[in-house]
């Protein structure tokens, strides 16, 4: 009996004793985690035009490591740049580029999303191709390659339009400048020119929008609103096979668009007499701001002519009119003509004279 007792208690001690076993090894610390490498993500949106006698770039700050974790701290950025002749293939820049700028910790604090830059330009670098690129470095100088790489052809871009002038006529704003014949270098200006046109409205609400491009000096403007305000600036632009080359905005100039054109005189206007009174009827005009016609009225009996008076009390819309107040036995004259919804009114129709009976 006492043995069989003792099977038991070794039966239920066993399972005990390895959960316990398995409860102590859970306990034991395994192999330590590496350190992280704390190595930012290379760039990946470096941009870069040429704008006067300088190249701007703008980057993003990487926000992650190689690890995909949250950069502690960062070591440096340096700016690397190579300038080759456009026939000359892409450079080495990691070992050929020549360290334009670097920025250190302490001006990249923790939060900082975008950084710019200006690289300044002088006549040697005319015809030149720049090469550029960026690498984040830790606080070991360990980096992860360089960002994208961008190709400007530096070109003698000409100065800043000058003398823009616009004149609003009856079908768009009509813009005009100066060109400028030499360049920001003090040398002729590239001859391959265009010019980008910016407008804004008057509120000045968000940046200046392109609304198009033209190789002349002048743009006509023709999506304008009658009634409102427009602010416009014109910049000259280069293009290269791998890049463009701008200046900065012109001086801005406003213009109000102000519906100050009246539509045409109604044609073909015919009168004719009928019992009790005048039908007239003309040409419908075409103006697609046309908001109706008045009609005219003299009478030219001998000894008894009456001046000019106008016979609708409101606008017609339609090219038909009778006058039922025209007496027996008189001679009237009449013209129409046509207003606008911002109230001009035309000049007048051919005349028709007419002798009731």
């Amino acid at each position: 009996m006492a043995s069989s007792l003792t099977r038991k208690a070794n039966l239920v001690a066993t399972p005990l004793l390895t959960l316990l076993l398995l409860t102590i090894g859970c306990a034991v610390p395994g192999e330590p985690m590496p350190p992280l490498l704390e190595i930012p993500a290379p760039v990946s949106g470096l941009t870069a035009h040429q704008e006067g006698r300088a190249i701007m770039i703008r980057f993003p700050v990487p926000q992650l490591t190689t690890e995909g974790t949250r950069p502690r701290r960062m070591g440096r950025i340096e700016l690397l740049v190579v300038y080759t002749s456009p026939s000359e293939p892409q450079p080495n820049i990691a070992a050929q580029g020549t360290l334009m700028h670097t920025w250190t910790a302490p001006e990249i604090p923790q939060g900082t999303m975008e950084i710019g830059h200006r690289i300044e330009l002088g006549r040697e670098h005319i015809t030149k191709r720049a090469w550029l690129a960026v690498r984040t470095k830790n606080n070991r100088a360990v980096d992860a390659g360089l960002s994208n790489v961008i190709a400007i052809d530096v070109v003698s871009l000409p100065g800043v339009p000058a003398d823009l002038s616009a004149t609003v006529t009856e079908r768009a704003v009509e813009l005009t400048w100066s060109p400028s014949l030499y360049s920001e270098f003090g040398v002729p200006s590239a001859g391959n020119v265009e010019y980008e046109i910016f407008r804004s409205g008057r509120s000045l609400q968000g940046p200046p929008e392109s609304i198009g491009k033209s190789h002349s000096t002048s743009y006509s403007d023709r999506e304008i609103i009658f009634g409102q305000g427009y602010q416009y600036s014109v910049r000259a632009v280069v293009p290269s096979d791998v890049s463009i080359a701008v200046t900065a905005l012109s001086t801005p100039i406003e213009a109000i668009a102000l519906d100050r054109f009246a539509p045409a005189a109604p044609t073909n206007l015919r009168a004719i007499a009928v019992t009790g009174a005048v039908e007239l009827a003309w040409t419908p005009n075409a103006e697609t701001d046309l908001a109706g016609y008045n009609v005219y009225r003299e009478q030219l009996d001998a000894g008894s002519t009456t001046p000019r008076r106008k016979l609708n009390a409101e606008l017609l819309d339609i090219s038909l009119s009778r006058d039922e107040s025209a007496e027996l036995h008189r001679v009237y004259r009449y013209t129409v003509t046509a207003v606008d919804a911002a109230g001009n009114e035309g000049p007048a129709s051919n005349e028709e004279i007419v002798e009731t009976e």
